[in-house]
């Protein structure tokens, strides 16, 4: 009984963590069960033997990842030639929640667990001579961006302790989306906050007037414009003889400068949309992740990203906000840079949409052997499309369907997920419309909902997502909802048949988006299903040089 692991108090866990590979095991499985009632499963277990190996995961969503990326974070974090651990998110308020799991597990057990921030970085790992190991273990976790933002404003990684060459080890999570679907670009303007010299600010706000008073006199038209090909309404510059046309109404020849602030102020004008490409918040202009949907802006220390080349400017003009200048000078890095880095010895992640890209994480610094770890229980997912007239027509045919299912007396919670971050304040004033109540009958996140909870999010939202695993509840909210986050939906809602999961459109950057979001529900082995939403004007449909064909099938699948 005295070798029974239950039995061990916390201090002889502590003690096996400095043990054999299998004692170190043993002691996390042991800390998770009691510290938070869970039994990690033998593909749990096979998985972390995978990233330990350096090799890259396949592993689908709902399985437990997260449990994995700890697992293994111990067993990096104890070996005496690791200097710390890096525990990488791809969203900020899935950072917060997973620093505040380990630092309750983990902390007990004698590791420093820091949340990286890369105006205020936590300090290196403290020197801590026992056995083979020198420095106490310690993790660090955050966002990528946390990382690339700390390299770029202090020379160094989180856990780099000093000028030597370090041995940190990342665990990155939604490695396929972190690598190649978001921005894999990061850079630090230097100069940049201060409001732009008068000069400046007159030819911005020169170049926003400029098209609109001449289009509305008629001295410019459409013809003279080169259109977007697949995107209604989108100009993409000048035509040649628009160009020549601008500098006769202009009245002298344009400047280089002069031709580029107006190419930036059509761009401002058709190509970036507020709420769906930013939000504004007083003066600034707030950058939403077109992936993510994430707000481009540290809620804790105010810094954020900025469109380069003068296209902040123009966004800003086009709002009547003060023009700020832009970066004299910037440094830069990318996802390729920052983990081919020798900083670190191993970098390696995880995601249930890695299949298949394996040169792609070769490139990134990482392993192109991917492994493939099986469900531990099969899928209950169900699948449905709906084909509707138009975009407008989709969003009335979720409302009513999301809705009646309420009003009819169907229990069954329904998280609806938007491919554009306004489509949430869209079917919210549908839901309205039908008598629905916001906070009663629905709930709704969108980026401006995260700046308004500031650093109060992450207790917001985990308290809107266990809301919404229970009878009766609809939340409608943008992608910050789909890849890694996870609604424990209630053993009522369950033998309704589990999370319904309505998407307003299927994705036209990668069938991975799908199957993200749709796996948001039927998590380890429950109920589940899945409604898509679809119309001919979906950007997916755009991108075929066979529109009208689609169009005319579609149409034929609606009658």
């Amino acid at each position: 009984d005295h070798r029974d692991l239950p039995s061990f108090p916390t201090r002889r866990s502590s003690d096996l963590l400095h043990g054999t590979r299998e004692d170190v095991i043993a002691a996390v499985y042991e800390a998770v069960r009691k510290n938070f009632g869970i039994s990690l499963r033998w593909t749990q277990l096979a998985a972390s033997e995978a990233l330990d190996q350096g090799k890259t995961v396949n592993m689908q969503a709902g399985e437990g990842k997260s449990w994995v990326y700890l697992v293994d974070a111990v067993r990096q974090a104890v070996r005496g030639e690791v200097d710390a651990v890096q525990v990488i998110l791809t969203r900020g308020h899935l950072a917060d929640r997973e620093f505040d799991r380990y630092r309750k597990l983990l902390t007990p057990l004698g590791f420093d667990v820091h949340r990286m921030d890369s105006d205020k970085p936590p300090p290196p790992p403290r020197e801590e001579q026992r056995g083979a190991r020198r420095l106490r273990p310690t993790v660090y976790v955050g966002t990528q961006q946390d990382v690339a933002f700390t390299k770029l404003k202090h020379d160094h990684i989180p856990g780099q302790r000093d000028s030597r060459v370090p041995n940190v080890f990342a665990n990155i999570d939604e490695v396929d989306e972190a690598g190649f679907y978001m921005n894999a670009h990061y850079f630090l303007g230097e100069g940049a906050g201060g409001l732009a010299p008068d000069d400046v600010a007159a030819t911005v706000r020169w170049a926003r007037d400029f098209f609109p008073s001449r289009i509305a006199s008629g001295e410019l038209g459409i013809a003279d414009f080169v259109p977007v090909p697949g995107h209604p309404g989108r100009l993409a510059s000048l035509t040649h003889d628009g160009w020549a046309k601008v500098a006769r109404l202009h009245g002298a020849p344009l400047t280089d400068d002069q031709q580029h602030r107006l190419q930036m102020a059509l761009v401002a004008h058709s190509h970036y949309a507020e709420e769906v490409d930013y939000i504004l918040d007083g003066d600034k202009v707030l950058i939403i992740d077109g992936t993510t949907h994430e707000v481009m802006y540290d809620l804790k220390t105010g810094s954020e990203s900025r469109w380069q080349d003068g296209l902040a400017q123009a966004i800003e003009a086009k709002h009547d906000r003060p023009i700020r200048n832009d970066p004299s000078g910037q440094k830069t890095t990318t996802t390729e840079q920052l983990y081919n880095s020798e900083a670190y010895g191993r970098v390696v992640g995880a995601s249930g949409t890695a299949q298949g890209k394996g040169q792609r994480f070769a490139e990134q610094g990482m392993s192109a052997d991917v492994v493939d770890i099986p469900r531990y229980y099969q899928s209950r997912l169900t699948e449905n499309t709906y084909v509707a007239e138009s975009s407008s027509h989709k969003l009335d045919m979720i409302a009513d369907h999301a809705r009646g299912r309420q009003l009819a007396g169907d229990a069954q919670p329904q998280l609806v997920l938007t491919h554009r971050n306004d489509l949430v304040a869209a079917l919210a004033k549908r839901m309205e419309a039908r008598g629905a109540r916001l906070g009663e009958d629905y709930r709704m996140v969108d980026a401006r909902w995260f700046i308004n909870h500031g650093e109060n999010r992450e207790a917001a939202i985990e308290e809107i997502l266990a809301w919404a695993g229970e009878p009766g509840r609809i939340l409608i909210g943008n992608m910050q909802l789909a890849r890694g986050t996870d609604i424990s939906v209630s053993d009522v809602g369950k033998a309704l048949g589990g999370m319904r999961v309505l998407i307003t459109s299927r994705s036209d950057v990668s069938r991975d988006i799908d199957i993200q979001a749709e796996n948001r529900t039927a998590r380890n082995g429950d109920p589940g299903h899945v409604d898509y939403y679809i119309s001919p004007d979906d950007a997916l449909f755009r991108l075929s040089n066979r529109s009208e064909e689609h169009t005319s099938e579609l149409q034929s699948h609606h009658d």
